[in-house]
């Protein structure tokens, strides 16, 4: 299945969020808790919340950081 090449931008996003939020949900998790019988089901908890806050949040700034990064930024030829 291919996608649509005005989606790609939005899909790399999602997929970067997903990896980023289940390392540092699992990092944490085990930094507080510890590998023990409760640790998948506290993970699953942590990562799911903090996938459904990052996504918005990424959507709604990442435009606009790479609007003022821009601005810093030369195309050389």
């Amino acid at each position: 299945m291919k996608i649509h090449k005005k989606h790609e931008m939005r899909l790399s996003m999602m997929v970067m969020i997903l990896i980023m939020t289940s390392i540092m949900t699992m990092a944490s998790t085990a930094l507080n808790f510890g590998f023990n019988d409760e640790f998948m089901m506290r993970w699953l908890k942590a990562w799911a919340f903090a996938y459904v806050l990052a996504t918005p949040i990424a959507m709604f700034t990442m435009p606009r950081i790479r609007k003022f990064v821009s601005q810093f930024v030369e195309e050389r030829t």
